[in-house]
């Protein structure tokens, strides 16, 4: 999800992101994918969660309708290593961070300031904080 929200924002929405399970994919935003379309998997590393990535990715594939489709399990850089997927997910969110911006960069955006007009702030405003209750 805030791989997600990371692109949206950084790409002044601009790009259109979901963020959803394989099987939820499956029940609307995989009606968006085009030939402009690039399709990221975040794989787990959980054998039984994995067989629904890979399940995903190959479906993606014999569509052949996304323009690309990129798994960051099989980064170079991941293969080889145990790492469990709360280790992971900092590696797969610094690589979203990236690609989020690059696009900024490539769509003419500043992404420090990715909403010129203000719609968007680093720091959301208009949210009240409330207490947390303490249990007694």
């Amino acid at each position: 999800t805030e791989a997600a929200l990371k692109m949206l924002e950084l790409s002044s929405g601009k790009i259109d992101c979901y963020a959803d399970t394989p099987l939820g994919f499956r029940h609307g935003p995989k009606f968006a994918i085009d030939n402009e379309t690039v399709v990221v998997i975040l794989d787990s590393t959980g054998d039984y969660t994995r067989q629904y990535d890979k399940d995903l990715a190959d479906e993606i594939r014999r569509d052949g309708r996304a323009k690309q489709l990129i798994q960051l399990g099989a980064l170079p850089c991941l293969q080889g290593i145990a790492l469990d997927d709360r280790w992971r997910a900092l590696i797969y969110l610094v690589w979203c961070q990236n690609f989020a911006y690059r696009h900024s960069l490539a769509l003419g955006i500043n992404p420090d300031n990715p909403s010129s007009d203000g719609q968007l702030n680093r720091v959301v405003k208009g949210v009240t904080i409330y207490p947390y209750p303490r249990e007694v």
